[in-house]
């Protein structure tokens, strides 16, 4: 059964929650398709400066900027897709993307292409261990967790 997109309400929650749970989807709900492809691919053209970082000055201090800074950018898609679908619910008319298998294939080709981008990561570059022994006290502990 075909639904007419036009005459459907344009939800600015659905908007917020399709962003959080993939950065661009909720864009993509609201009809900014090359926005939502920014918003997606963005944070990857930014992982080879987060290796870097890691990988020269792996403090505390620069772990928790991170993770800060992907906290509000992620927190900003949110709103972002929150206001502009408050903006457009009167005037919104569906697109041919807006459909929902098309969230379906967008939510299995981000959790793939994330995977892909993970284990490139941990094989080529970083990956996380514990140290089995205390073959290396004192300065390394036993089941200190360190990078390599």
């Amino acid at each position: 059964m075909e639904v007419n997109l036009a005459s459907t309400p344009h939800k600015w929650w659905l908007a917020g929650l399709l962003s959080l749970i993939t950065p661009g989807l909720g864009q993509i709900y609201n009809g900014q398709i090359y926005k939502a492809i920014v918003f997606f691919f963005g944070p990857s053209l930014l992982t080879p400066v987060v290796i870097y970082v890691l990988l020269n000055s792996l403090t505390k201090t620069v772990l928790i900027l991170i993770a800060l800074i992907i906290l509000l950018y992620r927190v900003a898609i949110v709103i972002e897709a929150i206001i502009v679908a408050t903006r457009i619910s009167d005037s919104y008319t569906g697109h041919r993307f807006n459909k929902w298998y098309f969230y379906i294939v967008l939510l299995v080709f981000a959790l793939g292409s994330n995977s892909l981008i993970s284990n490139y990561i941990k094989s080529s570059y970083i990956q996380a261990f514990k140290l089995p022994s205390e073959s290396m006290q004192p300065t390394l502990l036993a089941g200190e967790p360190c990078f390599g």
